[in-house]
Order: C-alpha cells, then structure tokens, then sequence
C-alpha cells in the first residue's frame, strides 16, 4: 500500500519548475529556477521533499536567466 506524501507549498524564490515527480522508494523531486544572490542571480537545483520540506542537491548558479534556461532545459531532459 502506497503512503500518503504530503507535497509542501512552492516557495516563493522559485521562477519555474517540473511537475513534481514521484516514485516508488524515492523522495519527490522536481527541477526548478530559484532566486539566489547578487553574484550569481539564478540557480538551477534539484528539489526533493523530505520529512515535509523542500530540500536542494545539485545547484548550477548562473548568471543570466538565460543561462539558467538553458541549464533547467538541459536538467529537465534529464
């Protein structure tokens, strides 16, 4: 029997993201484009939910949005 997985609000820094993927024996995940920082303005990470929480792995940090298209592009594929 499969549980019940509570999916926690988007947060707000995200600019765009996958449908959420589920699979058996693996923690949801999605790719997504987050606000970072002045130096590197956009982040290209893999988020998973764990113990009800966004959680990140993975960062590729650019600095255009449209490098960070072309990196969620890539990942997305993936």
């Amino acid at each position: 029997m499969r549980s019940t997985i509570d999916i926690p609000t988007t947060p707000s820094d995200w600019i765009e993201m996958t449908p959420i993927v589920i699979e058996e024996g693996c923690y949801p995940s999605c790719t997504v484009i987050r606000n970072w920082n002045e130096v590197t303005p956009f982040v290209v990470h893999t988020a998973y939910i764990m113990e009800g929480k966004w959680c990140y792995t993975r960062g590729f940090y650019c600095r255009t949005m449209e490098e960070a298209q072309a990196a969620y592009a890539e990942r997305a594929r993936c």
